[in-house]
């Protein structure tokens, strides 16, 4: 699911999204990368960092990505 639309994600239309862009703050650690719709990524949200409304309404698909993608690894969930 992408964290920013809601929308249910296809292997051929996601992204690896920086919550917090690049633009804004150089980081590629684990906790910055979300599953994002490729159109919302690269046409909505771009280099913009989330507004406020947007990162609440995006807190519990970000929480559950965390915990799908990072906990189910008992070596990457330790250090994460």
């Amino acid at each position: 699911m992408c964290v920013w639309s809601g929308a249910s994600l296809r292997l051929e239309a996601l992204d690896i999204d920086h919550a917090l862009p690049w633009s804004a703050r150089p980081c590629g650690d684990l906790w910055n990368l979300v599953l994002a719709s490729r159109r919302v990524n690269q046409h909505e949200k771009r280099d913009q960092l989330p507004s406020a409304p947007t990162l609440a309404q995006a807190r519990e698909p970000i929480l559950a990505w965390w915990r799908t993608a990072w906990d189910a690894d008992a070596a990457l969930a330790e250090q994460f």
